[in-house]
């Protein structure tokens, strides 16, 4: 009985060892809780089993940094449990006699900050036996450059359209500085606008910039590019950042030179100065929104906003009736490229048309994203003869000239040849042949009757499968008009523009949950996956009229009356 009670717990002191080796945490340690004036003592932070090796390191606040950050990294193995520590050790001392407090450091993880815990630090009021105070190095005679920092939020934009993208850059500018590393950064995001992170903070990667009139040293922090969702103002907060930094020095006696241009990128590293730790703090940034023009919007515009070019290819100008043949519509420019899903089609009588496949080759890394986009729709011509695809429009709003421009394509000549045929021979019959009795040779009465057997059982999974199909769609339709309803009234005191987005919002996430359908703006064949989902015609067509209706109505507010409309359509209709 005892070494089966000392076996369970070994085990479990096992298991809560491995478990405390393998968790995700940031660790602070001190060499000593007392030290004499100006004597040096240590601090780590270590990164435990963080796939993030960047730690925010807290204000020291009056203790002097000595040195540091160094770096280390180990690996362990405890019981199977593999743990990976990344350390940052700081040297630091203290002037004055008291009691401090060093801040948690922390780091993110998934979107979680994971904080240390805090450390505290005694300074004593004398210094150990055969301690001398710290004595300043002799230098040579320098100028001090008066130091310059200054934290700045740029757009790339005066102003801006609903809808049209735009860079919002957090920069650092300075002269006369050695930057040695960054801490507490409050550096956020744009407000009332979609924002996707372009560029995450470098602190090594400098460039030459202009503020103010005055060439400096520029490292940008951050970059987001920005699309407003909302009329008025698109507002950046002020941004602050803590920066660890030395003043650059120069020697009188030799201007210029290695050691000059040295200074002029990494700061006198050499040098035994103390790190300055100061606090900057941004501009605060205002962009005007404005709507898009509500009068003189031509037909067909989808919410296409920046500079575009459209052409239009087929890889054969002959094709048999009856066989599809790929119709390219190609998009070329710069803007909101990245939002556009579908081009309405333009085709005579007699033609098919399936798609598109939408095939996306877009540079993020300009300052506006810009590439092409592939619209490729498979053709199937009915008809023979001499044929023409006629020009394809695409319209978008230019917000550099303020007006609605229209792309078209070139007329494409197609010749339709006859299509294949299947070659059937009729035998002739004489009149004395009765062709109400026939006997069919090769089958017996037995196989007769095993084949109505089949026959009769295939009907019958027909017909349940059929009123499955019924059942569950009337199932998603009761859903859907109760989710419809309860979804309008919660947003009955919302501005009518919000109205639109969350409403656009709510029928994407319905599809994708109800439907299975991940992405409605790159799906091809809507109303086809959706009539298999069992959704009958009706209610297809009036959940992409929806759908469209309100994407139109976010970036062109005089649309608004069509979104209106077919919304009003759907409350009247009982059976939605």
């Amino acid at each position: 009985m005892n070494s089966r009670v000392f076996t369970l717990f070994l085990v479990y002191t096992l298991f809560l060892q491995a478990l405390s080796v393998s968790a995700q945490q940031v660790i602070s340690e001190i060499s000593t809780h007392t030290a004499s004036p100006d004597e040096p003592f240590t601090v780590v932070f270590t990164l435990r089993n963080l796939t993030t090796k960047k730690l925010y390191v807290p204000d020291f606040g009056p203790l002097d940094l000595r040195s540091g950050p160094s770096q280390s990294t180990s690996n362990s193995n405890i019981n199977g449990v593999i743990t990976t520590e990344w350390s940052f050790i700081y040297t630091l001392s203290g002037h004055r006699a008291g009691t401090y407090t060093i801040p948690s450091a922390y780091a993110i993880e998934k979107g979680k900050k994971i904080y240390s815990k805090p450390l505290q630090i005694t300074i004593s009021g004398k210094r150990k036996p055969g301690q001398e105070p710290r004595a300043e190095p002799q230098k040579e005679a320098r100028d001090v450059r008066a130091p310059e920092m200054y934290l700045v939020v740029e757009s790339s934009h005066e102003k801006a359209y609903l809808g049209q993208p735009l860079e919002i850059s957090y920069c650092l500018y300075a002269n006369g500085v050695g930057i040695y590393s960054f801490f507490n950064e409050d550096l956020p995001q744009p407000e009332n606008a979609l924002v996707k992170l372009k560029k995450e903070m470098n602190e090594k990667k400098f460039e030459t910039g202009t503020y103010r009139g005055k060439r400096m040293q520029k490292l940008v922090l951050l970059k987001f590019i920005v699309q407003p969702v909302t009329v008025g103002t698109l507002r950046v907060p002020a941004p602050s950042l803590g920066v660890q930094f030395e003043k650059e020095q120069q020697n009188r006696e030799q201007p210029g030179g290695m050691q000059d241009l040295m200074n002029m990128f990494f700061g006198s590293f050499m040098d035994e100065d103390r790190p300055i730790r100061q606090r900057l703090r941004g501009n605060a940034l205002s962009v005007p929104v404005l709507s898009l023009p509500g009068t003189g919007i031509p037909e067909g515009f989808k919410g296409a906003i920046g500079e575009y070019s459209v052409s239009a290819s087929m890889p054969d100008l002959d094709v048999k009736a009856g066989k599809s043949i790929a119709y390219t519509i190609k998009v070329k420019g710069k803007g909101n490229i990245n939002l556009l899903s579908e081009l309405p089609l333009k085709l005579p009588a007699g033609w098919e048309v399936f798609g598109p496949q939408v095939q996306r080759n877009v540079d993020d890394s300009t300052t506006i994203p810009a590439g092409e986009i592939d619209f490729v729709y498979s053709l199937i011509p009915q008809r023979e003869g001499k044929t023409y695809i006629p020009p394809q429009r695409f319209v978008y709003f230019n917000p550099d000239k303020g007006i609605y421009e229209i792309g078209k394509t070139d007329s494409i000549g197609v010749n339709v040849l006859p299509g294949d045929r299947l070659n059937t021979v009729e035998t002739p019959r004489s009149d004395a042949e009765t062709p109400a009795v026939r006997s069919l040779p090769g089958m017996s009465w037995f196989a007769l009757l095993w084949t109505a057997i089949g026959l009769l059982l295939a009907a019958v999974l027909v017909a349940v499968v059929l009123e499955w199909r019924k059942r569950r769609r009337h199932k998603i339709t009761r859903t859907g008009r109760a989710e419809f309803r309860q979804k309008l009234v919660a947003l009955q005191q919302l501005p009518e523009q919000e109205i639109y987005r969350e409403l656009e919002k709510w029928l994407v996430s319905w599809a994708r949950e109800r439907m299975g359908i991940d992405d409605v703006y790159t799906s091809t064949n809507l109303e086809q996956r959706f009539r298999e989902q069992g959704l009958d015609e009706t209610r297809t067509a009036l959940w992409l009229r929806i759908w469209k209706a309100c994407n139109d109505a976010r970036y062109a507010p005089a649309m608004a009356g069509d979104a209106r409309n077919w919304i009003e359509k759907a409350k009247q209709l009982s059976d939605y």
